[in-house]
């Protein structure tokens, strides 16, 4: 809703200059003012005025003499944290694109003030459509000079290209076709009954967009800041999640919704944010969820909303799943539930299988094609099977990408992934994995298992009631395996909803 402090908001925050009367005229002029367009960098010219203008403020906030100034770049950095821990920012927990949206535009805000082009809006790296990496950011010179948005020490340079099993559009179509905003945008904390300010930094479940490819552009990029808590001192943190919250953006406009529970709309991040005079101020997440009042947009157009989905109470279970406090049990309303605890290790030489006991008919209404086309035709809603890896351990986390595999009892490192059906996706990790506090860190994710079961079913049906997951350590970046790490998850849990 589009009220006097929003409105407010996008003026300051556009460089619009006009009194505020308080009449419906003057409210019309400011809601339908512009925003500057955020644009992708894929065909951008480098010497383009956006360009021009981002490499001139990231300059002057390394400057020396701003040192120590709250509106510097190692300032704003360590807001979001330091090379051996995170501060305020939200990894792993349903706060995580709330809080990083109103932190980039933090940065845009400060770059329109400093620079004084109150048209910049920031540029991002859509690695989908561009899976190579920019020259904007990799070139060390532009115009014989030094390149401001360069970075010693990466291990991504001009034209190194992501692996699709990471930015692939595979991995984007299953992650815009979650309708579920804690599967699409990560998890509460297990247990959160209030809005106190530790759970922002307490640890949920993380969805696809966290863990694929968000954690792993960060630690596939690397260098001396990218796969830490100071990764904004890399200007490729800033692109990237730029592309991060389009991804948000466009989700909405495909007719998906945010989340409606009290404990995210009302979660305030208190004097989270620097405004370009040095004061600190606050934004509540309720505030962040559309673009435009926020002074930018990503002109994108809505979608027809995705047909309804009939399931009784599939929100509410997967809520519960993610561990919002119920009065129910799951099995009592029929969701297949199996949890094993593990008490095993995944290495590169010797992965992890773990063998999964299910429901038969439950399984078969989930992966059978023609079962799952027959429930939507009728409305409903499909089944689908999850498994939530608990409470990992990775004992190289910078260095290690968890690559997981269905059925498959002989994958290994060298197994490839693409065009190979039983793959699933692959996890990376990001940030610390210690304890805050009363918060158990260590990183858990929720893995759709269900097109690649139904991939199988399709090439050779089956009537099975077991699911072996294969959990396999490989190298973040390459095929040296020296560098790859272990991985011991505490528990899995197989759950069809």
């Amino acid at each position: 809703m589009i009220n006097r402090r929003t409105l407010l908001k996008t003026a300051a925050t556009t460089g619009t200059i006009m009194v505020f009367a308080g009449t419906l005229p003057g409210l019309r002029a400011i809601a339908q003012a512009m925003p500057p367009l955020r644009r992708s960098l894929k065909g951008m010219d480098l010497d383009d005025p956006i360009l021009k203008t981002w490499r001139e403020f990231v300059k002057i906030m390394k400057d020396p003499s701003r040192d120590g100034q709250p509106v510097s770049w190692v300032s704003f950095s360590n807001i979001h944290g330091t090379s051996g821990a995170f501060n305020f920012c939200p990894h792993g927990n349903w706060y995580f694109l709330p809080w990083h949206r109103s932190y980039i535009r933090m940065y845009e805000v400060a770059a329109r003030a400093v620079t004084g082009d109150m048209d910049f809006a920031m540029p991002y790296w859509d690695w989908t459509a561009q899976p190579d990496f920019p020259a904007a950011l990799g070139d060390e010179t532009f115009d014989g000079q030094p390149n401001p948005l360069f970075v010693t020490g990466r291990l991504l340079q001009t034209g190194d290209k992501m692996d699709d099993n990471v930015v692939g559009q595979a991995v984007m179509d299953e992650i815009y076709a979650n309708l579920n905003f804690e599967e699409f945008g990560s998890s509460r904390a297990p247990g959160q009954n209030n809005t106190d300010p530790s759970w922002i930094r307490a640890r949920g479940i993380q969805g696809t967009l966290e863990f694929n490819p968000h954690n792993n552009v960060h630690c596939d990029v690397f260098g001396p800041f990218m796969c830490s808590g100071a990764s904004p001192q890399d200007p490729t943190f800033q692109m990237h999640h730029c592309n991060i919250d389009r991804v948000w953006a466009q989700w909405i406009a495909m007719g998906r919704s945010n989340s409606t529970d009290a404990l995210w709309l009302n979660m305030p991040f208190t004097n989270n944010f620097i405004d370009p005079a040095g004061d600190t101020h606050t934004d509540v997440v309720s505030e962040l969820l559309e673009v435009e009042p926020l002074g930018y947009t990503y002109g994108l157009a809505p979608e027809p909303e995705p047909k309804p989905v009939a399931y009784p109470g599939r929100n509410l279970h997967l809520a519960a799943l993610f561990g919002a406090p119920m009065a129910i049990t799951l099995e009592s309303v029929g969701v297949e539930r199996r949890i094993m605890r593990i008490d095993k290790t995944a290495t590169p030489s010797n992965p992890l299988s773990i063998t999964l006991q299910a429901n038969k008919t439950e399984l078969q209404r989930a992966v059978d094609p023609s079962t799952a086309r027959a429930l939507e035709a009728a409305g409903l809603a499909q089944r689908k099977v999850y498994a939530f890896i608990r409470q990992m351990t990775p004992s190289k986390a910078h260095t290690t990408q968890l690559q997981i595999f269905v059925n498959l009892p002989n994958a290994s490192a060298t197994t490839p992934t693409t065009g190979n059906p039983n793959y699933v996706t692959s996890i990376g990790f990001f940030g610390p994995s210690q304890r805050h506090g009363d918060h158990d860190m260590r990183p858990s994710v929720a893995v759709n298992l269900t097109p690649a079961l139904r991939r199988l079913s399709q090439n050779r049906p089956s009537d099975s009631d077991q699911i072996t997951l294969q959990l396999v350590p490989v190298a973040q970046q390459g095929d040296n395996l020296a560098i790859a790490g272990d991985v011991t998850p505490a528990a899995v849990e197989l759950a069809i909803v």
